[in-house]
């Protein structure tokens, strides 16, 4: 059952061939390999890349929760019998698997190219991503105070927000505002 869910959700994310992740694997190497041969070095502090790589990878991960699609998803798998913990554990994984295959290795792939890692600064960036996507499972369902599968279903109505009237003009107010408003014609994830 857990296999089932896993490819099913897979197959949304990277396509029925995994073509998606094949082309996403194809052009961060391209780009690793086109900034490496370029020979630009930019000289970061190993606990900076941990960060970005935590960071981004927890971002993504919880945006990718959050996103109109995963709700769709979960709607449609909740409609079948289910085991509550195989069917979020197998969602949660492909979700993690796509958040660190096609946007942490873009990220990842250009900052290893820049700068000259040991393999271990290499292995501590890829675990600090795993850690995120694992906390942002972990953290994301208890936003609503309950950890069965419906945590993660995220209902429309429970997204609204209330308005706040602002008497000054702030253009930093404006375009948060505007981002946040067209998430859908950004929305990459998922």
């Amino acid at each position: 059952m857990m296999k089932m869910s896993f490819e099913v959700t897979a197959k949304k994310l990277f396509g029925v061939k995994y073509e998606r992740l094949a082309r996403a694997l194809f052009l961060e190497l391209v780009v690793f390999w086109g900034l490496h041969t370029a020979g630009l070095q930019v000289q970061i502090a190993p606990a900076i890349l941990y960060l970005m790589s935590g960071s981004f990878s927890a971002g993504v991960m919880w945006q990718a929760l959050s996103s109109e699609d995963s709700r769709e998803n979960l709607q449609n798998a909740f409609m079948l019998p289910f085991a509550g913990h195989s069917l979020i554990l197998s969602y949660v994984t492909a979700l993690g698997t796509y958040t660190l295959l096609t946007k942490t290795a873009g990220l990842l792939a250009v900052v290893w190219a820049l700068g000259r890692w040991s393999w271990a600064e290499i292995l501590g960036s890829v675990l600090c991503a795993l850690a995120a996507i694992v906390i942002v499972f972990c953290l994301y369902p208890l936003r609503l105070g309950r950890t069965d599968a419906y945590a993660f279903y995220v209902r429309p109505e429970a997204r609204r927000r209330t308005v706040k009237v602002h008497h000054r003009y702030s253009v930093w107010r404006y375009l948060f505002r505007y981002l946040m408003s067209h998430k859908k014609d950004r929305k990459s994830v998922v």
